[in-house]
């Protein structure tokens, strides 16, 4: 990884199943790494919005699991992206674990403080106000305050978690009241009417330290564990192997859950931006151009 104090590490996470899109998305090949709204995959998007942004990102580090390997290598090569590293881990075991994992690597391996959390299985428009949203999240960040970055919901929707945040209009980012799974039908019109809701995008920003000292009083067995698997893990000059005895030990489990829904950190950016999670298939629909 670079030295450049300035650039935020970009984790793009690219270990999911797919399993929302079968019989499209099938585990030996997941939906993320197929081409589904263009020629490119989510993945290859998603290393190319990244590259747009030079003076803002440094070199992305890929968070995947071990079957994907080749995957993630061959697909970044055939768009020219530059890496920070490609790690594999042995099983799945949810977000929490595999951030924790992220921070750990990048306290070894980089001068950079500030991560972006970014799921590859996200459709997105890097455009200005793309920009805007990260420019307020580093600033944010850089008060040692976890973020998590909101979508203003223009439906109803059952297919999103959502965050509800005290909205304060002198503030770039707000402090969140609560988190909601994802709800029926008719709770989704009543949070969408409220007005104070915000889609959960599953983009998330914050310091290295301060996430892992939160992360050693919430949710300590992650803690220790991941520092024990990336410790241990095994480097060699295309991958870096989590060590597999530790890392089966973790629970399966989200940032969300673990982190966010505990810690007086967190704090939501609203980003106003073309976004859309290609989970299921009405959304895939609504992503592509139709004929």
């Amino acid at each position: 990884m670079g030295p450049h104090d300035n650039l935020i590490v970009p984790v793009v996470l690219a270990g999911g199943k797919g399993t929302r899109l079968w019989p499209l998305s099938r585990p030996e090949r997941p939906k993320q790494f197929l081409p589904l709204t263009s020629h490119e995959t989510p993945f290859q998007q998603t290393l190319r919005r990244i590259a747009q942004i030079k003076d803002f990102y440094g070199p992305p580090l890929i968070i995947t699991n071990y079957d994907y390997r080749f995957l993630v290598a061959e697909q970044a090569a055939e768009v020219g992206a530059k890496l920070a590293g490609i790690v594999l881990e042995p099983i799945s075991r949810n977000t929490a674990p595999a951030i924790a994992n992220a921070c750990w690597i990048i306290k070894k391996q980089s001068c950079c403080e500030l991560m972006h959390i970014i799921p590859c299985d996200h459709h997105i428009i890097a455009g200005s106000n793309y920009r805007d949203a990260l420019h307020d999240a580093k600033a944010a960040a850089r008060h040692n305050q976890l973020i998590t970055f909101g979508i203003k919901p223009d439906k109803p929707s059952t297919d999103f978690g959502y965050i509800k945040a005290q909205v304060n209009s002198a503030s770039i980012a707000h402090k969140i009241i609560s988190f909601v799974e994802k709800p029926s039908l008719s709770e989704a019109q009543k949070l969408l009417n409220s007005g104070t809701y915000y889609w959960n995008s599953g983009m998330f920003m914050f310091n290295t330290s301060v996430f892992l000292d939160e992360c050693k009083k919430l949710a300590p067995e992650i803690y220790s564990l991941t520092k024990t698997s990336v410790d241990k893990a095994v480097y060699n000059p295309d991958f870096i192997q989590l060590e597999a005895s530790s890392f089966s030990k973790l629970p399966d489990i989200s940032v969300d859950y673990a982190i966010f829904e505990k810690t007086n950190r967190a704090q939501m950016v609203p980003a106003n931006i073309d976004w859309a999670d290609l989970g299921t298939w009405s959304s895939l629909w609504k992503a592509v151009n139709q004929d």
